[in-house]
């Protein structure tokens, strides 16, 4: 027993220093701690096992440290019986704990067994790279030495290339339509490059030398096949049509013609893709373009030559224009697709170089008609022609494949252009500064009073102010005017006295009424700008010029030189520049306007000074409206050099001794010359329309000056005395003096209204014969009946001023409204 209790003394030592150890290594948190304590409470409230409490005995008296003591050791034997199961279960532990130690042992001697055998891989994998990259190393010493071999063989079979292609080339059987001369072309181009990128090479320059010889030979056998070809061709069609008699057969010709371009056109090509690298070979490309344009002159040659011929025989101008120029367009037309189908590349040069004999000879026929043409119309419809039926329709039109000929037109344009500015100046001074008007066209009123009772061709109310339209051509153009003259041509110058409408009146005391001009004819915008259409569509001009023929009738009431300078300015406007035409216009306004006064004034001299003046107003008026639409500038400005310096210069040298010719200083007589005897620029600005304008208002004020004195000249005379007498010092009234009593006063009262009913209407009568526009009428009557109703107002304020009630009921004077009202009335 004392032997069991050791053991298990040592046993549960053991435990306790393992629970000390175990405790120690692994602390309790507070919660575990806790948890024990209150595991710890919980038990001991827990009653006592049974088999742990001793039964009672009752035959045997035993003292309780007795009791105690069995208690205790029964209990100890039965903790150790308790115990033996952990015991064995630890020795268990144990030799596991061995038999993992072992394995242990084990493993990590197999891990060094793993390291050595790594180890070792990585001394065979670093020895098999080595070995690769001096393979690698070799194999890529073995690709350079191929290619430095293929290299040298390279550079051997270029320097061996010239023998080669030359024995190929010296080769009897050898010619350009053979199947290796182009690849032997393609070869020398290799070897050509070659030597000229590698110039380092010894006598490479020699090479390069040497091969482009070779190649100019080859090129030049594509010269002189495709030349041979040309040729041939070419003869051999000529031939036909001599033999067949017949030039027209142009269609078959060019079809035959092309029937060998793509051949030739591949061989050209050859030396066209070459002159960039070799320029020199430019000569063998124009030689190709010289036999091909010699070769077409050749077979259209006879054609377009008789064409023409029969053209300039007919001696119409315009014809030959529009059936010579529709026979160049044809013609170059064709050409240009032709030779795309021979050449390469196409240029307009090329092309107007095989034209160009044949528009020498249409240009030559056409200037020397053009130099023989005086007539202004007819020249602008040459240039209608060119401009619109040629160059717009024609040209344009068919694109770029008849461009060539446009420089030719253009020339014939230009000097159609030139010879026009030069006839206009001349028609300028002939037909308007130099007119020389006959006694019919100074008959006035009566030629208005013919044309009112004529039945008028147009009129507003039967027939609509055109719309400007395109211009037509010559041989359809109407002999008709746009805008509001025709509208009004029946009955004067209404169309343009409609520009008047916009005036504000004359105020009183004003005797200028403001008369302003809308010039546009209906359904045109104010501002635009004849582009495709003249303000005036001429009639012939000679037929207006002379007032005569079916056209001349809208003219009828007009002065000659109105109608010549409206109708030369529009059919001027579209033909020349517009700086020329500014110019031209500037000079003809002016003219028209000089002339149109001076014979205002014959006019006034004839039949009187109404009838001057309504002259003037009348055509002045036309003459703004008509020009208006031109939308230019009518100012220019003149230079000149005033020479009154120099020639007094020139005479105070010519004063001076010799000895001031060759003095030292600033008196020196040459040094004065030139600093005193330059000579002045002297400018000067001129603008007709204002000219115009200035007449036109002048006019204006005249007349109505003139009317008002024709009614109010009874009562003149009293107002002057009424004024000097109202700024005389005395004391007499005007009461007291003769010219103020009753029955003078009653008998000038009498004629002003005498003179209002005699001569108002006949003011009327000639404003309406003139100026059919009410409008128009209406601004040149206000200031008359302002003027007249204002002096006859001074009357009849002296009046009752210096009369009595009863002595001015006595005069039975009308007041100035009655007044006002009969002009209103009679002067419409």
């Amino acid at each position: 027993p004392l032997h069991g209790l050791s053991s298990n003394q040592t046993m549960s030592d053991d435990l306790a220093t393992r629970r000390k150890q175990w405790d120690a290594g692994e602390l309790l948190s507070e919660t575990q701690r806790e948890a024990i304590t209150q595991i710890g409470l919980l038990l001991a409230e827990r009653p006592v096992p049974a088999k742990c409490v001793p039964e009672p005995d009752a035959g045997t008296d035993k003292t309780d440290l007795q009791a105690f003591e069995t208690l205790f050791y029964e209990a100890e034997a039965q903790d150790l019986q308790d115990l033996s199961e952990f015991t064995g279960h630890l020795e268990d532990l144990r030799t596991v704990r061995d038999l993992c130690d072992e394995f242990l042992n084990e493993v990590k001697s197999a891990c060094n067994h793993l390291n050595a055998l790594r180890r070792q891989r990585e001394v065979v994998v670093h020895k098999t790279q080595s070995l690769h990259g001096e393979c690698d190393s070799l194999l890529h010493e073995q690709v350079e030495l191929e290619d430095q071999v293929l290299e040298i063989e390279q550079t051997l079979a270029q320097f061996d290339e010239f023998e080669s292609i030359q024995r190929q080339f010296n080769s009897p059987t050898f010619s350009v339509t053979s199947t290796h001369f182009l690849p032997l072309l393609a070869r020398l181009d290799d070897a050509i490059a070659y030597f000229s990128i590698n110039s380092q090479y010894c006598e490479s320059q020699d090479h390069v030398r040497k091969l482009k010889q070779l190649q100019h030979r080859g090129l030049s056998l594509i010269k002189n096949h495709v030349t041979s070809t040309l040729r041939s061709t070419a003869a051999k069609l000529h031939t036909q049509l001599q033999e067949s008699g017949s030039t027209s057969d142009a269609a078959i010709t060019v079809a035959q013609f092309r029937t060998v371009a793509p051949t030739l056109k591949a061989l050209v090509d050859e030396i066209h893709r070459r002159i960039e690298q070799a320029p020199e070979l430019e000569g063998l490309m124009a030689e190709c373009r010289a036999v091909y344009t010699q070769q077409r002159r050749l077979l259209i040659g006879d054609s377009v030559s008789q064409q023409l011929a029969a053209l300039v025989a007919a001696n119409d101008l315009p014809r030959l224009l529009r059936a010579g120029g529709s026979a160049l367009v044809d013609l170059c037309h064709q050409e240009h697709g032709l030779y795309s189908h021979f050449m390469p590349s196409v240029s307009d040069e090329h092309v107007e170089e095989l034209l160009a004999p044949f528009g020498t000879v249409l240009h030559d026929s056409v200037r020397v008609n053009i130099l023989k043409e005086n007539e202004v119309i007819a020249l602008c419809n040459l240039i209608d022609i060119l401009q619109l039926e040629i160059l717009q329709e024609m040209v344009e039109a068919r694109g770029p494949s008849v461009q060539a000929v446009r420089p030719l037109f253009c020339r014939l344009l230009a000097d159609v252009q030139e010879r026009v500015i030069f006839r206009a100046q001349t028609y300028i001074h002939d037909a308007i500064a130099s007119f020389e008007p006959t006694a019919k066209d100074f008959d006035y009123p009566n030629l208005l009073q013919r044309s009112s009772q004529a039945p008028s061709k147009a009129t507003p109310s039967s027939t609509p102010a055109p719309t400007p339209a395109p211009t037509p051509t010559p041989s359809e153009q109407p002999p008709t005017t746009n805008g509001s003259a025709v509208g009004e041509a029946g009955q004067g110058a209404g169309g343009a006295e409609a520009a008047a409408a916009g005036g504000e009146g004359v105020e009183a005391g004003n005797p200028t009424p403001e008369i302003e001009s809308s010039a546009s004819p209906p359904g045109q915008d104010k501002a635009a700008t004849p582009a495709d259409a003249s303000p005036t569509t001429p009639a012939s001009l000679a037929t207006v010029a002379g007032g005569e023929g079916d056209g001349g009738s809208v003219y009828d009431t007009w002065f000659p030189v109105l109608p010549r300078t409206l109708i030369f300015l529009s059919r001027l406007y579209n033909c020349v520049e517009r700086q020329v035409f500014e110019s031209l216009a500037q000079e003809a306004v002016c003219v028209c306007t000089s002339s149109l006064v001076s014979a205002g004034k014959t006019v006034a001299k004839q039949q009187g000074d109404m009838d001057g003046i309504l002259f003037m107003i009348r055509h002045l008026l036309i003459l703004r409206e008509q020009i208006v639409p031109f939308d230019i500038n009518f100012q220019t400005t003149e230079m000149a050099l005033d020479f009154t310096n120099m020639k007094e210069a020139l005479q105070h040298l010519l004063r001076q001794n010799r000895g001031a010719f060759f003095a030292w200083g600033s008196h020196n007589a040459l040094l004065e010359l030139v600093q005193q005897g330059a000579p002045r620029v002297l400018t000067r600005s001129r603008d007709s329309k204002k000219d115009l304008e200035r007449e036109l208002r002048q006019s204006c004020e005249a007349f109505i000056m003139l009317c008002t004195k024709a009614i109010v000249e009874p009562v003149l005379s009293f107002l002057t005395k009424a004024a000097a007498l109202s700024q005389s010092s005395g004391t007499e009234t005007l009461r007291q003096h003769a010219f103020a009593q009753p029955d003078k006063v009653a008998e000038m009262i009498q004629k002003l209204t005498s003179a209002v009913d005699a001569k108002a209407p006949g003011i009327s009568s000639k404003l309406g014969l003139y100026l059919s526009n009410p409008v128009t009428r209406s601004i040149l009557v206000k200031p008359i009946k302002t003027n007249i109703v204002e002096a006859y107002t001074r009357v009849h304020t002296c009046l009752l001023t210096a009369y009595t009630t009863e002595e001015f009921a006595s005069l039975s004077a009308p007041k100035p409204a009655e007044v006002g009202y009969q002009l209103d009335s009679l002067l419409t």
